[in-house]
C-alpha cells in the first residue's frame, strides 16, 4: 500500500539522519583532550568507547534497522514496478517477514527496554555522565527511543504471515550467540568488557549472563508474535510457497 512505502521512506530518512548525526559527533583522538577537565580520569575509557563502537550491541542493532528498511524498500520496489515475477515478491515479503519478527522486533526491543531500564536504575550501570561526551542524550533518545517507536510502527502496518516459531528462535540464538562471542573476543583481546555493568562481574558470570539474555530475546520474539496476531488477526500464507507458521 501507498501509505507502507510512504512510512518506508520516512525511516529511510530518519535512518540517514541518524547515521549522519553519528559519524559528524566529536572524535577524541588522544588523552591532551581532557586536561583540566572533570572527565580526564576517563580519558582512555571514553578513547576506547569510540575506537570499539561496531562492539556494542546498540550499533547492531542500528544496522540492523538501517538493513531492514532498505530490504523494505526493495520489497516495495518489487511490488510497485512488478518486473518480476510476482512469486519473486512473495519470496522477498517473506524473506522480510523472518527478518522482521525474528531479530528487528526482538532486537530492538531488547535493546530499549534493557538499556533504559538499567539508565533509570542506575546509569552508571550503562551509560555513565562521561559517555555524554560520546554520544548526548539527545543522540540517546533518537537510537534508544524513538527508534523503538518506529519499529512498533513498522509491527501496526506489516501485516503478514509469522515464520516459524522455532525457525525464528534459532536466527535469534545465532543472531546473540554471535554478538556473544564477540563479547568474549573483546574481553581477551582488550582486557575490557564492552559495557560498564560487564566490568563489574567476573568471567563466569558475564559468561553466564548469556543464558537470561537469550530467554529475554526469546520472550521479546514472542511478544512480537502476539501483537502482530492481536493487531492483524491470523495471516495464512501459501505453504507451497514458503514454509509459515498457520
Amino acid at each position: 500500500m501507498v501509505y507502507q512505502t510512504v512510512l518506508h521512506v520516512v525511516l529511510f530518512v530518519y535512518e540517514q539522519f541518524v547515521a549522519y548525526s553519528i559519524y559528524t559527533l566529536p572524535h577524541y583522538t588522544n588523552e591532551s583532550d581532557f586536561e583540566n577537565t572533570s572527565y580526564a580520569e576517563y580519558a582512555k575509557d571514553i578513547q576506547w568507547a569510540q575506537t570499539n563502537f561496531y562492539r556494542f550491541y546498540t550499533n547492531w542493532n542500528l544496522m540492523l534497522q538501517y538493513l531492514f528498511v532498505i530490504f523494505l524498500l526493495v520489497e516495495d520496489f518489487l511490488r510497485l514496478t512488478r518486473f518480476f515475477p510476482k512469486l519473486v515478491h512473495d519470496r522477498f515479503s517473506m524473506f522480510n517477514s523472518y527478518v522482521f519478527f525474528s531479530l528487528v522486533f526482538p532486537v530492538c526491543t531488547m535493546v530499549a527496554g534493557t538499556f533504559w531500564a538499567l539508565f533509570w536504575y542506575d546509569r552508571e550501570l550503562i551509560w555513565p555522565p562521561y559517555a555524554d561526551l560520546i554520544l548526548p542524550f539527545e543522540m540517546n533518545i533518537m537510537i534508544h527511543g524513538v527508534i523503538f517507536i518506529l519499529v512498533v510502527l513498522i509491527l501496526v502496518t506489516y501485516r503478514r504471515p509469522l515464520p516459524k516459531l522455532l525457525y525464528s528462535m534459532a536466527v535469534l540464538f545465532m543472531y546473540n550467540g554471535a554478538y556473544g562471542l564477540l563479547t568474549l573476543e573483546t574481553f581477551f583481546e582488550t582486557g575490557h568488557w564492552v559495557y560498564v555493568f560487564q566490568n563489574k562481574l567476573d568471567l563466569i558470570w558475564n559468561t553466564v549472563s548469556g543464558l537470561p539474555m537469550q530467554l529475554m530475546g526469546f520472550a521479546f520474539l514472542y511478544l512480537g508474535r502476539v501483537l502482530s496476531e492481536a493487531i492483524h488477526g491470523e495471516v495464512v500464507h501459501d505453504k507451497n510457497r514458503f514454509d509459515v507458521q498457520k
